[in-house]
């Protein structure tokens, strides 16, 4: 069934877990409760929301790039896509330590903030 049956299979698979686990908890007396009360928001949410926003920014501005090189490079045919398979995994892999490094640094940032310091 190719692309089509992949996306059947995940998306029902995803379903039946779902459902598995809603009876699992409903079985087991395990309930939750969720109340619009139960909404609040900090009033540190804009200084999250600020250090945060950057970091985020750009991994969705890298994840978009790496998807239209795919679809260029999809177009070339497989040897081509393959390739692109490849070098995508290792720079993944070579981009790792700046990715944990920038992680690291925003969260180290966040904690200064958060002592005024």
């Amino acid at each position: 069934m190719g692309a089509k049956g992949a996306a059947i299979a995940t998306v029902s698979a995803q379903g039946f877990s779902f459902l598995f686990a809603l009876v699992y908890l409903c079985k087991k007396g395990i309930g939750y409760s969720f109340y619009k009360e139960d909404i609040c928001f900090s009033k540190y949410i804009q200084k999250i929301m600020q250090i945060g926003f950057p970091l985020g920014l750009q991994s969705v501005l890298v994840n978009i790039s790496f998807l239209i090189i795919t679809i260029i490079v999809n177009q070339m045919g497989l040897i081509a896509s393959a390739s692109l398979g490849v070098v995508e995994k290792l720079m993944g892999f070579l981009m790792l330590p700046a990715i944990v490094l920038g992680s690291v640094l925003a969260s180290l940032i966040a904690l200064n903030v958060g002592a005024k310091q």
